[in-house]
């Protein structure tokens, strides 16, 4: 089991007054439609932040487990995935695609267009974070390590992800969180 960083995280970034995006009901209809519990750092991350974006050199976009339209980022995400699979010329893909068993399951995207994931493998407290810049051997990063121990950990530097070794660096004292979030898209209904 990891550990909830989420307090640590709020002591190191100001969380929202009142977090964008977090209904329990809402969270336990994502859990039934997705058929999955969420890690529980997850559920608390989304009590304290909510959805937004942590800013600093880089952004990362994060979207609550109770976020209405989690379930269609998600599907939105499983087809994107599944065309990359399509399209590669080789039998062995790095990952399996949620809701596959062990198939990995977003909960961020960069603002350079990389995705931050669980795969979904054993219990969900027990899910390894995968940092994933292409659906492609050699072009991802498994972290032993939770969804708010990412965060806390790459946002203080005391992990330096592997495609940010030659970028940007920043300050920890400087990061922000921000209730701003990209528009979802007009699913109908």
């Amino acid at each position: 089991m990891f550990t909830d960083k989420t307090s640590e995280l709020a002591a190191l970034v100001s969380p929202p007054d009142a977090p964008l995006d977090f209904d329990e009901t809402v969270l336990q209809r994502n859990q039934g439609i997705l058929r999955i519990e969420f890690p529980a750092d997850a559920v608390e991350f989304a009590k304290v932040f909510g959805s937004g974006r942590f800013k600093c050199a880089y952004t990362w976009e994060v979207w609550s487990p109770s976020r209405q339209t989690f379930p269609l980022i998600v599907l939105e995400s499983s087809c994107i995935f599944n065309m990359f699979k399509e399209s590669m010329e080789i039998d062995d893909v790095p990952f399996a695609i949620f809701p596959d068993v062990g198939g990995i399951l977003p909960f961020a995207t960069s603002s350079d267009g990389d995705w931050v994931c669980w795969i979904t493998k054993g219990e969900p407290n027990d899910w390894k974070v995968v940092d994933l810049y292409q659906y492609e051997q050699g072009f991802y990063q498994i972290l032993e390590m939770g969804f708010s121990e990412y965060f806390y950990n790459v946002l203080t530097r005391n992990v330096v992800l592997d495609r940010l070794k030659e970028g940007d660096v920043w300050n920890p004292d400087e990061v922000e969180f921000q209730q701003k979030v990209r528009k979802d898209r007009d699913y109908g209904g």
